[in-house]
């Protein structure tokens, strides 16, 4: 078991570095761990600190010259971690509560943190919670006001980001960095947010799940609202707009978007290079063209709308195919309805949509490169084709 207090040279060692045990103690038993980042007068950064876990530390919490405990006064909340109960402390000396995570091993198995961006105390950064949370288990961050930070969740599973009160996360760095950035870490959900800015507003990326529910993700005009690499996504509600590209699936991802609105970006969704997306979403109003699958890029669309687009409702080429289904409607973009080309394939596997209505173009077009549309001539509710049905 750990005890933690001063050592025999009060000055504290250098950050998350821990101090020698004290003499007299059996087999060094009792364990240091300070950083200056709780040094009384700085910013008062609010740590986790497990000052009333069940484990008897090896000698009492000592006091300091002033009467104040090592591990703080002022209680503020209190956490569960794996049954464990937890305080969060404005702590006026020095504690690392990372590594306190660390050594209690098994019994660190959950956290749930506030976040209060804009405010002058206490954990006022996410960044700054998952520095704490890296070494617990599933974790929760509930998270309130207006935060400009670029977020990185790096190799971290099972965490949810909950925006509490219309929290919000802004990209301080000019469309240099993305605002979210989700890299090598399993079972991430984003819950509730207004993302703004960024290079792109959110990246699932190097063999990331994430999870992405009523988020409102905009601005990133000239990268992709939401960027899926390597990885897989699960995006259900909120809307995507004004981005470069709504939603981007891309090097073997996969990616499923229902109930969710993409409007008003240059183009709707990217799907490419051996990705795939099945996807119930509104896509309508994007000033370049709905859906672009391409380079062996695959589109599920059981019951998308995909509508009222400048440009071409959905573009399949280079070997890249579709298949509609359900309630589906392809009507009413300006640059025709669903174009093949180069050895792209579409079906139509029942009379249950429609793909209609659409100006400066054919309904369904097949270009000329070993390109085949199954049943356009009798499963799109009467729109103009030129394909002719696939031999059997």
């Amino acid at each position: 078991m750990f005890a933690f207090g001063p050592s025999a040279d009060t000055t504290p060692p250098a950050k998350g570095v821990a101090g020698p045990a004290p003499r007299g103690s059996p087999g060094g038993s009792r364990g240091y761990c300070f950083t200056s980042l709780m040094a009384r007068g700085r910013d008062h950064l609010q740590l986790v600190t497990l000052v009333e876990v069940h484990v008897r530390p090896s000698a009492p919490v000592p006091e300091s010259s002033s009467g104040d405990s090592l591990l703080g006064n002022a209680l503020e909340h209190r956490n569960q971690i794996g049954g464990q109960t937890m305080s969060t402390s404005g702590v006026t000396r020095y504690l690392c509560a990372p590594v306190l995570l660390l050594m209690l091993g098994p019994m660190a198995e959950a956290a749930t943190l506030q976040v209060n961006c804009g405010a002058k105390a206490g954990l006022i950064t996410i960044g700054a919670a998952l520095n704490v949370v890296k070494f617990a288990g599933a974790s929760t961050v509930n998270v309130s006001g207006t935060c400009h930070e670029n977020v990185v969740v790096q190799s971290l599973d099972r965490l949810t980001l909950n925006a509490e009160h219309g929290a919000s996360i802004n990209d301080p760095s000019g469309g240099n960095l993305s605002t979210v950035t989700i890299d090598d870490s399993r079972d991430v959900a984003i819950n509730g947010f207004t993302i703004n800015g960024g290079a792109d507003g959110i990246d699932c990326q190097d063999g990331s799940v994430c999870r992405l529910n009523g988020n409102t993700v905009q601005g990133a005009v000239n990268g992709y609202g939401v960027g899926v690499f390597f990885s897989q996504l699960f995006l259900d509600g909120g809307t995507l707009l004004n981005n470069g590209t709504g939603l981007a699936a891309i090097n073997g991802a996969n990616a499923k978007a229902t109930n969710v609105t993409i409007q008003n970006n240059s183009n709707g969704i990217e799907i490419r290079t051996q990705s795939f997306v099945n996807t119930t979403a509104t896509i309508s109003g994007n000033t370049a063209g709905g859906v672009y699958v391409h380079e062996s890029g695959t589109l599920s669309c059981p019951g998308c709308q995909i509508t009222g687009n400048s440009g071409i409702g959905l573009i399949l080429r280079r070997d890249s195919s579709a298949r509609l289904y359900s309630t589906y409607a392809v009507t009413g973009n300006t640059g025709g309805g669903i174009l093949l080309s180069e050895e792209s394939s579409a079906y139509f596997p029942a009379p249950t949509g429609t793909v209609t209505g659409n100006t400066g173009g054919m309904d369904v077009y097949c270009g000329a490169s070993y390109t085949t549309a199954k049943n356009a001539t009798i499963n799109i509710g009467g729109g103009t084709t030129n394909c002719v049905e696939p031999s059997p």
